[in-house]
């Protein structure tokens, strides 16, 4: 974050994947209280050959407003969103290592895979 508060984001393979970044977390804000439909786009996006300008596509798919997505994306709540799950993403225990990670109540998978075999 710079001195007047606007976030700067740096992501591996560019700009548009950092816009879907945000796209997928305004994605997860705007359903919180629809898992189904946060994974199904999620899922949907991840599984396409252009994951970060999918979430048109995703969002015809799934019946819901794209409109309102993008908006977030484009704006400060993207911003902030984005910023938010970086933050989670750096404060997992054990630190992810790898991408993609999954987790469940904020523990990675293969952490859990990991502790119950040993």
């Amino acid at each position: 974050q710079t001195a007047n508060g606007t976030w700067i984001f740096e992501c591996q393979h560019g700009e548009s994947e950092c816009q879907g970044n945000k796209e997928q977390a305004c994605a997860l804000s705007l359903y919180q209280n629809n898992a189904s439909i946060q994974v199904q786009f999620i899922s949907c996006v991840m599984s396409t050959r252009r994951p970060p300008t999918a979430g048109s596509q995703c969002a015809t798919v799934l019946g819901i407003n794209y409109n309102q997505i993008e908006d977030c994306a484009q704006g400060t709540e993207g911003n902030e969103l984005l910023a938010e799950l970086g933050d989670r993403t750096h404060s997992f225990t054990p630190h992810i290592r790898f991408v993609p990670t999954v987790a469940i109540n904020r523990v990675s998978i293969s952490y859990i895979i990991f502790t119950n075999t040993s």
